[in-house]
C-alpha cells in the first residue's frame, strides 16, 4: 500500500541520514586523534609574497610549542633563539618589553581538521588583533613532524603579505601524571595581594580571560590576559607603546609538570618574559568541584617587581 511504502521509504532515509551523520562524527574524531598531541617547534620560515624573500623568522632555533588537546583545544607559544633576558622584573625597561613582544607569538582557542586544513578559532592572542578570528593553517604530515603553512597574510613583523612554514616535531610523554589535573582550564579570577602592604587587588580586571592546559602527557601550558588590552588598528602600523602596553596586559609559558596532590611544579622551558624560562614554579593547588585553585608562593611580580602572593582561580572547560 501507499502509505506503507512511504513509511519504509521514510525509515530508510533516517537509517541513511544517523549513517552519515555517525560517519562524519568518526571521520572527524580520527582526524583530530591524528593531530592530538604536544609539538615542539623545529623551525619557522617565511615567505614575503611580492617579492620572494625568505627568511628565518625566529631564527635557526626557534623555541616553543603547540598542543592540541582531545577536548578540541588548542594552545601555542612560541619565540625567538636570542631574545634579550631582562636583569630583573622590578628594572625592565619598556625597551626590553618591546623587544620581547616582538619576538614571541602566543594564542589559544578551538581547532577544527578535516585531515588537510586546521582551523584555530582564536578566542585569546597576544597581540589582541587575533582574538576573535580564524586562522587557517595547511596541514602536512611527515613520520613525527606536523608541518603548518600559512595562508597568506600581513607578517607579525612588518605587515608585509608573507606565507610561513612552521614545522612541529611530536613530542613524547615525560612523565606518568596524576589524572585529577589533567585538561583545559578557563581563567575565572586573578587577585594578587602585596606581602609589605597586604593591598589585595584584581591584576587583569574583573574579567580577564585566559586558559591553562594540563596535558596527559605531563606537559602544560598558559596564557591568560587583562580584560582591557589595547586593541592596534593592524600589524603594520602597531606602535612600541603598544607592544609594551599588550606585554604587561597577558602572561604566557610552557614547559613540563608534576602534581603530588597539594603542590604543582611549573619546569618552564619557555616563557613570554624570558626571566622565567628555565625556572620551577610552585603553585599551591586546591579543588573544588570544577574548580582549581593555583596561589603562588611569595614571589616578586611580573608587572612591578613587588613580592606578591597571587591567587588563579579556574575553571574546567567541558
Amino acid at each position: 500500500m501507499k502509505w506503507q511504502r512511504i513509511a519504509v521509504a521514510t525509515v530508510v532515509s533516517v537509517v541513511v541520514l544517523a549513517t552519515a551523520i555517525g560517519f562524519n562524527r568518526r571521520t572527524h574524531a580520527q582526524a583530530i586523534n591524528q593531530l592530538t598531541g604536544t609539538y615542539r617547534l623545529t623551525s619557522f620560515k617565511t615567505t614575503v609574497v611580492a617579492t620572494g624573500e625568505s627568511k628565518d623568522a625566529f631564527g635557526k632555533t626557534p623555541q616553543g610549542y603547540i598542543i592540541y588537546g582531545r577536548d578540541g583545544r588548542m594552545m601555542t607559544l612560541f619565540v625567538k633563539d636570542d631574545r634579550p633576558k631582562p636583569s630583573d622584573l622590578a628594572t625592565m625597561t619598556d625597551q626590553e618589553r618591546t623587544d620581547l613582544f616582538k619576538t614571541m607569538v602566543a594564542y589559544c582557542g578551538t581547532y577544527d581538521f578535516d585531515g588537510k586544513t586546521v582551523t584555530h578559532h582564536i578566542d585569546v592572542s597576544f597581540n589582541q588583533i587575533w582574538a576573535g578570528t580564524n586562522q587557517v593553517r595547511n596541514v602536512t604530515f611527515e613520520g613525527r613532524k606536523v608541518v603548518l603553512t600559512t595562508i597568506p597574510a600581513p607578517a607579525l613583523f612588518d605587515g608585509k603579505v608573507s606565507v610561513s612554514v612552521l614545522t612541529w616535531e611530536k613530542v613524547d610523554s615525560v612523565v606518568q601524571t596524576p589524572i585529577q589535573l589533567v585538561g583545559t582550564y578557563r581563567l575565572i579570577s586573578y587577585t594578587r595581594t602585596v606581602v609589605a602592604t597586604g593591598e589585595t587587588t584584581d591584576m587583569f580586571g574583573k574579567a580577564p580571560q585566559g586558559y591553562i592546559i594540563y596535558g596527559r602527557d605531563g606537559r602544560m601550558m598558559i596564557l591568560y590576559v587583562a580584560d582591557k588590552r589595547p586593541q592596534p588598528k593592524d600589524l603594520a602600523t602597531m606602535t612600541d607603546q603598544e607592544r609594551v602596553d599588550l606585554f604587561k596586559t597577558m602572561q604566557s609559558y610552557s614547559g613540563t609538570y608534576e602534581f603530588d596532590g597539594k603542590k604543582v611544579t611549573h619546569h618552564v622551558d619557555v616563557s613570554w618574559n624570558q626571566m622565567w624560562t628555565g625556572t620551577d614554579l610552585v603553585r599551591n593547588v586546591r579543588v573544588e568541584g570544577k574548580r582549581v585553585i593555583l596561589t603562588t608562593m611569595p614571589a616578586p611580580s611580573p608587572l612591578d617587581g613587588k613580592v606578591n602572593v597571587a591567587v588563579l582561580t579556574w575553571e574546567k572547560v567541558d
